[in-house]
């Protein structure tokens, strides 16, 4: 076989190989927002404290797509806009209740700001909490450069589907801190405390790390 043949040979043999052999889409993107390291939401109710493993994640395939690219272009660097919505929930050791906190945030984000709490906001509790479909996405904030916040602990039963709401946030004070900021993740230092409509307290502290998820389709 002359070589111009082998030659040919091969890169019809490749070329089958790329035809038949592996195939990847594109990557999948997702936003998660956990305690940062070993620490938990210490979540205070009725003078008992309780150690809250929240978490949140939204992706790309749910919810209003325009609204998940705000939120990952936020986490990424990006400043457009006003504020940015965020979500975390978990289970209330305790009470077995479910703990949805909502914080709205500037889209500015810089590293050592201090965002003091301003508007509070109705949560409204969803068996995916915290829900992707209505927490997540931009948020006109009333006040630039303060923080609002929402918070519901609730107590799901079915059938029928219904929630019992065990404590919800009529007013807030506090402050959202970012400890620290790179390309894709915001570390952020939450010490919260709210009042509900009978005059109830609760507080809600720790740090959580927001961050930007990229991962590989699977070849076929």
């Amino acid at each position: 076989m002359s070589t111009s043949r082998w030659a040919l040979s091969v890169i019809g043999l490749l070329t089958a190989v790329a035809l038949t052999g592996c195939s990847c889409g594109p990557d999948t993107h997702a936003v998660n927002v956990f305690p940062t390291g070993q620490d938990l939401l210490t979540v205070v109710r009725d003078g008992v404290t309780r150690h809250v493993d929240a978490a949140g994640q939204v992706n790309e395939f749910v919810g209003a797509p325009e609204n998940f690219q705000f939120v990952y272009n936020t986490i990424e660097g990006s400043t457009r806009g006003d504020g940015i919505r965020i979500g975390v929930g978990g289970d209330d050791p305790v009470t077995n209740e479910g703990v949805m906190l909502v914080f709205a945030l500037p889209v500015s984000l810089r590293q050592g700001d201090v965002y003091t709490v301003g508007r509070t906001f109705a949560v409204e509790p969803s068996v995916d909490f915290p829900d992707p479909l209505a927490v997540w996405g931009p948020h006109d904030l009333q006040e630039p450069n303060r923080a609002e916040v929402g918070f519901t602990a609730s107590t799901y039963t079915f059938p029928p589907a219904h929630f019992t709401i065990g404590y919800r946030a009529t007013s807030a004070t506090g402050t959202i801190q970012v400890t620290k900021r790179e390309h894709g993740r915001a570390e952020l230092n939450l010490n919260l405390s709210f009042i509900d409509a009978t005059g109830k307290t609760a507080s809600v502290t720790g740090h959580v790390t927001v961050a930007t998820q990229q991962t590989a389709a699977p070849c076929n």
